[in-house]
């Protein structure tokens, strides 16, 4: 199974509307944010905007632990 499918998947059973963006185009805007704001253009990222905070989280087991603690 697929990293990107374990989140999709996690993320369908919760039910959730997540965004997702292409970070993958080397002359996208989504990426060179993701550069600027993390360092890396690693993905799967979940990018959390909350309380006017942003919060990035790369590690795939981090973003389905966080996704199932906050809405499971």
């Amino acid at each position: 199974m697929s990293i990107l499918y374990q989140n999709q998947k996690v993320i369908r059973h919760l039910n959730l509307n997540i965004i997702a963006r292409d970070a993958q185009n080397r002359q996208g805007v989504f990426r060179a944010e993701l550069l600027k704001e993390t360092g890396k253009t690693q993905v799967p990222c979940l990018k959390i905007t909350e309380n006017g905070k942003v919060e990035w989280m790369s590690e795939t087991v981090k973003i389905i632990e966080y996704l199932e603690k906050r809405f499971g």
